[in-house]
């Protein structure tokens, strides 16, 4: 509980009743009124704008102090009008006000504070807090990779090269959403080897929803769709062929201040069941500009493991850091 400047009335809304103790009352602590309001108010915690109730008192006891919910003094008027602000977490919430005589006597009050339309609030309070994602983006990105792959046979081989990738998502509504992305290692910077040039492809096509009851600044989608992936290499001297499987694809995301968000996401591909697999993992974070678009930095881990015929087998594993430009 917190002790602020009297907030402004306009911003108020009548929906909190105060329940007193019918056995244990304060002599001269008087209410306002049974019926409080509600306000929003940035916590001290952790900066973001919860509801908190309005509680309006009066209390004149000579030489007597009023402590407050959380242990603070009261700072009353000289005509004994104090007020404060319970912060709201849930339909019911206890609390009680302790006063202190001048020999050290104290009395106790307990009370309760109500919030009947509890669930209506929070519906109201979500739809006007969480911004609607943009129905269509475009994120064009240009980064650097480090590519190792191992193929039974064959001495292993690293690769530096810088990527391009683009990604698009078209949001059907707050839940849903469809996204795709191709990348290409098109660029080859250095490699162990100079007599073979490694290239990627890959493409992948996903359908997601975002569990609702996952509370604004936190978000998490689920997403499955298809992934395709195929190696170019000089005169086709590895075994990975073209490949398409099903992909899931968890991403986790939360908003910061000042237009700022962190994102993280995994992505597992069964090839052949859970041991033969690509498994991969990545953060990022975006920073709105002040022109409406964002810049967005990745960094992205890919390993696949997986055994294309007998007796041969195949890794290959990726780090990549990219800088992306949503249009």
């Amino acid at each position: 509980m917190f002790c602020f400047q009297q907030p402004s009335l306009a911003a108020e809304i009548p929906i909190a009743q105060l329940a007193r103790s019918q056995s244990q009352r304060i002599q001269n602590l008087m209410w306002i009124s049974d019926s409080l309001q509600v306000i929003s108010r940035k916590d001290p915690e952790n900066g973001r704008m919860i509801p908190m109730a309005v509680c309006r008192g009066r209390f004149v006891r000579e030489d007597w102090t009023l402590i407050g919910p959380s242990g603070e003094t009261m700072p009353v008027k000289p005509d004994g009008q104090f007020f404060f602000l319970v912060p709201i977490r849930s339909a019911k919430r206890l609390f009680q006000m302790t006063a202190v005589g001048p020999r050290g006597e104290a009395e106790t009050e307990k009370l309760a504070l109500i919030i009947p339309n509890w669930e209506k609030w929070l519906a109201s309070e979500k739809s006007a807090t969480i911004k609607p994602q943009a129905p269509f983006s475009f994120v064009p990105s240009l980064g650097v990779s480090s590519i190792v792959y191992k193929e039974t046979g064959t001495p292993d081989f690293r690769e530096l090269a810088l990527t391009g990738k683009v990604s698009f998502q078209i949001a059907f509504s707050n839940e849903w959403n469809l996204g795709a992305n191709v990348f290409l290692n098109f660029m080859p910077v250095s490699a162990s080897r100079t007599d073979i040039t490694v290239r990627f492809f890959g493409a992948n096509l996903r359908i997601g929803y975002a569990l609702p009851f996952i509370r604004n600044p936190w978000r998490l989608s689920l997403m499955t769709g298809l992934y395709y992936s195929q190696m170019f290499v000089t005169q086709s001297r590895f075994g990975y062929t073209p490949m398409v499987y099903p992909q899931f694809y968890p991403v986790l995301s939360r908003r910061l201040g000042t237009g700022h968000s962190l994102m993280a996401y995994s992505k597992f591909v069964p090839v052949n069941g859970i041991k033969e697999a690509e498994i991969s993992g990545g953060l990022g974070l975006t920073s709105l500009l002040k022109n409406g678009h964002s810049v967005s930095t990745m960094l992205d881990y890919s390993v696949i493991n997986f055994t294309p015929v007998r007796n041969s087998k195949i890794s290959s594993s990726s780090l990549s850091l990219s800088i992306g430009y949503r249009l």
